[in-house]
């Protein structure tokens, strides 16, 4: 199974983490997050990426404090000892109740670092992060062909494989 990056936030800041989401993607990560669509067994698909994900990214607010599904989610992820960081604009560390329950989480906020490169800069750090990432760097453009018995071939960086 594929390793993931999921990512939970708020609807209503859904433009800023869709941004970061993005971006974490263009730069090679898998990461997973709710698109919004609108489906009958939504929070069977949200614990079960909950369940098999290897690094959780929670983009943290007041809103998301105040949603009590989103909180449920979290401490779903808590429950099941998943690697989790937060990051957010707002520094949330001054919060005792919130900083004694999740004492031993990474917590990145922009207050902290100039900007979301930055921030970024030190989340790819983490190693749960690299193990999420593509292996991008190491394929070059593959040629796919098939012989004449119709099996399919890839060839990558001049090594013959088959499908």
């Amino acid at each position: 199974m594929e390793e993931y990056i999921y990512f939970s936030f708020t609807e209503a800041d859904r433009k800023e983490a869709v941004q970061i989401a993005e971006q974490m993607k263009a730069d090679g990560y898998v990461v997973w997050y709710d698109d919004g669509t609108d489906i009958d067994n939504k929070e069977d698909v949200l614990r079960n990426k909950e369940n098999e994900t290897s690094f959780a990214l929670i983009y943290l607010t007041k809103r998301f404090l105040s949603d009590g599904d989103k909180m449920d989610g979290l401490y779903n992820l808590s429950d099941l000892e998943k690697p989790m960081c937060f990051i957010g604009k707002e520094d949330f560390k001054k919060n005792r109740r919130f900083e004694n329950e999740f004492s031993d989480v990474r917590k990145l906020f922009l207050s902290e670092y100039g900007d979301l490169t930055e921030l970024l800069q030190i989340l790819y750090q983490n190693e749960y992060m690299i193990r999420c990432r593509k292996k991008i760097d190491e394929f070059e453009q593959c040629i796919y062909y098939s012989d004449p018995e119709g099996r399919n071939y890839v060839q990558q960086c001049g090594q013959l494989k088959t499908n």
